[in-house]
């Protein structure tokens, strides 16, 4: 094999040729890739794979995204946009609950989803696109959280974690089935699918909340009520987390961690943090987040355990499935569900325990849970192209039972702390903590994976561009093994890179699990604060 670098006289573009026996593999900077005797691409050019900055459903449809509206960039931000105003309106919604009342908040959340999945649905351009998953993150905010509140409202803490546990376990499912799903409507219907579904799903579940919900609404008129919710607190908490997350998702990778706009960007969420924390103290009369939850050292714990649990499910759900499309080359789901059994299994007998074990129980999980993700995620971290299916399926298991036993036990040792009238703002809290935690693993994740790749590759092959390939791993399958196999390497030690966050964010959640007091009420006892 050899390598050549040579301009075109045309267009003065430096292009990479790689010699292999007698074919010839010209590796453009306008990333092209051809072989002389075959041209691999495509004829429908498809984006380059943005692993960090797509949500799974989206990914799947990702090509059929952008053939229709023509935008790489813009065609990641179709999954980002929800993802930080759900981040960003999250514990809005514990304060409106309060205010205005479960039932009326959750349909509000509900109908905003609503809208937003049938704008998305009916976009017209990549930009009205964008800007309706913003509006469907707005509603996703709210009943993500609403959930968890509504359920402490009509179940005892004592059998709280019976259906907390199931609940932990439907949502395993969904986090695969989701993309699936997604896959099989841009496939088979169109991608405008992954969109409209919604509106059935949530017309059914509007109308069995409109029929069998019976939480009374908080008293007062209208007027009173829009007086009494922190309308200043939730402004600066959106500007300040939209504006510390921008940066972190493209620092590093779209601009340098030192060009004005990331600094700027910067500038503005910090500020944004010091005021919003300056009114939830001394302004707010009923604060989104009120400063004497963060003196309790147990919710503290559940609030960063529930941080670095985020980090490290997002590391299972996104790159794992990536790990063995690019570097295994086999499907992904059949190996993903080891980790989802766990998960779900560990999440309903961990909820059982709860409602029959003692106090006790809450951290003893949360260790145990920690423990396990992060035995599983040092596992991962050894992952490479001869590690068999049978060793990748039981690392997997070992996480998903890590995660499914802290999924709940993390948010309801924070709700056995709070009096009744703070559960709804816990909760929220606790939602808003995962969330933050996801965005910002995911992040990391992106700029660690795609600098070290990007970075290698043109060290082994100066001038090779990775992106070429544009998602399409066919084209990255038919390389010969002498390029292939230096790639191929290259890739694993991204991946390594990004399973050891993760087994990093397993300790983390282990340390903070140790934090919490050792013994937590199980609703047996009365509340004494």
């Amino acid at each position: 094999m050899s390598t050549t670098t040579s301009n075109d006289d045309n267009n003065n573009e430096k292009n990479f040729v790689i010699k292999e026996g007698n074919d010839s593999y010209n590796c453009c900077d306008n990333n092209s890739y051809v072989n002389s005797e075959k041209n691999i691409d495509d004829d429908d050019e498809l984006p380059r794979v943005q692993m960090s900055k797509i949500k799974l459903d989206i990914l799947f449809s990702g090509p059929a995204i952008f053939n229709q509206f023509g935008s790489i960039e813009k065609t990641a931000w179709v999954a980002i946009a929800d993802l930080f105003t759900a981040t960003a309106f999250q514990p809005t919604y514990g304060n409106f609950a309060d205010i205005f009342g479960r039932k009326v908040t959750v349909l509000s959340s509900l109908l905003i989803f609503g809208i937003g999945s049938a704008l998305s649905g009916a976009s017209s351009s990549i930009n009205m696109l964008i800007a309706s998953r913003a509006i469907t993150g707005i509603g996703a905010g709210g009943f993500i959280g609403l959930t968890s509140i509504i359920i402490a409202d009509i179940v005892s803490l004592k059998n709280r974690g019976k259906y907390m546990g199931f609940a932990g376990g439907v949502y395993a499912i969904g986090s695969i089935l989701g993309p699936l799903l997604g896959g099989l409507f841009s496939d088979r219907l169109s991608w405008r699918w992954i969109f409209y579904i919604n509106l059935p799903l949530g017309a059914l579940i509007t109308i069995f909340i409109i029929l069998l919900l019976n939480i009374p609404s908080p008293p007062g008129s209208l007027k009173d009520k829009l007086k009494r919710v922190d309308w200043l607190g939730t402004l600066l908490m959106a500007i300040s987390a939209i504006s510390l997350l921008l940066p972190l998702q493209y620092g590093g990778i779209e601009h340098s961690w030192n060009s004005p706009l990331i600094i700027i960007l910067f500038i503005l969420g910090g500020l944004g943090f010091i005021a919003f924390v300056y009114v939830e103290t001394f302004i707010s009369i009923e604060p989104i987040a009120p400063v004497k939850l963060f003196k309790d050292r147990t919710i503290v714990a559940c609030f960063a355990l529930n941080f670095f649990y985020s980090i490290g499910l997002y590391e299972n759900i996104f790159y794992v499935p990536l790990f063995f499309q690019i570097v295994d080359a086999t499907k992904s789901g059949t190996k993903l569900l080891a980790y989802v059994l766990g998960a779900v299994v560990s999440a309903v007998i961990t909820g059982q325990i709860l409602s029959r074990a003692s106090g006790y129980s809450y951290k003893i999980i949360c260790v145990m849970g920690g423990a396990l993700m992060t035995i599983g995620g040092g596992l991962t971290f050894g992952f490479n192209e001869n590690t068999n299916s049978r060793e990748q399926i039981g690392y997997l298991l070992i996480s998903g039972l890590g995660a499914g036993s802290v999924f709940q036990t993390g948010l309801l040792a924070a709700q056995a702390m709070v009096k009744l009238e703070d559960i709804a703002t816990v909760t929220s809290l606790i939602t808003f903590f995962r969330s933050l935690g996801s965005v910002i693993g995911l992040s990391i994740f992106s700029s660690i994976f795609n600098n070290f790749l990007i970075k290698n590759t043109l060290e082994t092959f100066p001038g090779f561009k990775i992106d070429q390939f544009k998602g399409d791993l066919n084209t990255f399958k038919a390389l010969p093994n002498t390029i292939k196999s230096p790639i191929l390497g290259i890739f694993v030690k991204s991946f390594q890179n990004v399973f050891l966050v993760g087994l990093i964010a397993g300790g983390l959640l282990l340390f903070s699990s140790l934090f919490m007091k050792n013994y937590i009420r199980n609703g047996r006892e009365k509340i004494s604060k």
